[in-house]
């Protein structure tokens, strides 16, 4: 039996995952949904997604393909079907040449996605996505380099944050580019503290550290600065990511108010790898893992 499957991502011609499985000779033509869906790069390698939200964001540009059973449940495979946080497969309209036909596609639930990188205009022409053969160098994880953006001082309320310093990514200890603030007050006369924004998706990052840390001195705590601090760094925040994880203690009482304070969703407690730089550095044996969306 054959079926028709839109292609929207790293599956399409050119694209990094394409010739993995040969699909040269399932290709169709190129196509167009007639809903629009919200297309995100998403998570740890960069990958494009189709969010279920018909009605949102753009109509999406693709690739129809038509396969047979075989190759159908090789691309399940590669989309992890069926698997936590893996892709569904639907049913969609998609408009061929003028002509209206159905296709199935492969999409996720927003809740899901716990790094979003940035939208797409309805068509894939992200070039960061790492293919699962470059994803370690030498047994390290490999990260990315970025472009630091320099901004001017960020304020919510009566707080002030300040770019101190930037780190740029460390490829041998796969420590990822990050931002260092301090965290003051709207005159930027007395110091309250710190903010970090690490901006890349080590298995480190996103399962224990996070992509944001902060720390107020004790002589200004108690006034809510912390929040006030993720609030302030939003406008960078939306420069890296739509969508980021902080983690905390599940002692760290202080810390998870503040999460609640700034609108973040606990998703899950895991517990630390003893390997991993958070316990070597930290101790620390469990993390409380939160999403966050600065825009909500």
């Amino acid at each position: 039996m054959n079926h028709k499957v839109f292609l929207f991502g790293t599956l399409k011609r050119g694209c990094p995952n394409h010739d993995d499985l040969d699909l040269g000779p399932c290709y169709v033509s190129e196509a167009r949904t007639i809903d629009a869906f919200p297309l995100y790069i998403t998570d740890r390698w960069y990958s494009p997604v189709v969010v279920d939200e018909a009605g949102s964001g753009h109509r999406v540009s693709g690739e129809l393909y038509e396969v047979d059973d075989k190759m159908l449940a090789r691309l399940d495979a590669l989309e992890s079907v069926g698997l936590p946080r893996g892709y569904r497969r639907i049913t969609v309209r998609i408009d061929r040449k003028g002509q209206e036909e159905p296709a199935q596609i492969y999409v996720k639930d927003r809740e899901d996605i716990e790094v979003i990188h940035s939208e797409e205009s309805g068509t894939y022409r992200d070039t960061r996505y790492i293919h699962h053969r470059e994803r370690t160098r030498n047994g390290t994880e490999v990260v990315k380099d970025i472009q630091f953006f320099v901004h001017e001082p960020m304020s919510h309320d009566d707080v002030t944050v300040r770019i101190d310093s930037t780190r740029p990514a460390d490829h041998g200890r796969a420590f990822v580019p990050a931002y260092s603030m301090g965290v003051y007050d709207n005159a930027c006369r007395v110091r309250y503290g710190q903010i970090s924004l690490r901006v890349g998706e080590t298995e480190n990052i996103v399962q224990y550290a996070g992509h944001i840390g902060y720390g107020i001195d004790p002589p200004h705590r108690g006034q809510h600065r912390a929040a006030k601090a993720c609030l302030a760094i939003r406008p960078l925040v939306r420069r890296h990511y739509l969508r980021l994880i902080i983690t905390t203690d599940p002692n760290n009482y202080a810390s998870q108010r503040t999460l609640d304070r700034i609108g973040a969703r606990h998703i899950e407690t895991v517990y630390v790898d003893e390997d991993s730089p958070t316990f070597l550095i930290e101790g620390s044996r469990r993390k409380m893992r939160y999403v966050w969306d600065p825009d909500e």
